[in-house]
């Protein structure tokens, strides 16, 4: 994941993998935000809770890449269950979004009802 972000920076055509990045990252989001609203529609617990005046885009998931990934290095504990990865490089955009997600805007826990 770090060396997709660095090897963007560092071609020579760097608008044109933007552009490319940027639209496959977007594509990611957002398929992250249909999830998102197909839990909410469904009244079950959402995987993060964006703040509702903030509109996700390209730039946004790029900057919260950029980020969070010092933070996803020093996690020691992975949100997934018994997938693993070698290292954040290993991970795949998606897993990496995710859990930037799930860590930026983290949901409200819901309280018990009193038994």
């Amino acid at each position: 994941m770090k060396k997709i972000l660095e090897q963007g920076r560092n071609d020579p055509d760097y608008a044109k993998v933007k552009s490319i990045l940027d639209m496959y990252i977007k594509g990611v989001g957002d398929g992250l935000v249909w999830a998102n609203a197909e839990l909410l529609g469904g009244h079950r617990q959402q995987l993060y809770c964006s703040p509702k005046d903030l509109g996700l885009n390209a730039d946004n998931y790029h900057q919260l890449l950029e980020s969070f990934l010092p933070t996803l290095t020093q996690m020691v504990h992975w949100p997934y269950g018994t997938l693993k990865w070698k290292s954040v490089e290993d991970m795949p955009v998606g897993a990496v979004l995710l859990t930037a997600l799930i860590h930026t805007f983290p949901c409200p826990q819901e309280k018990e009802a009193p038994k």
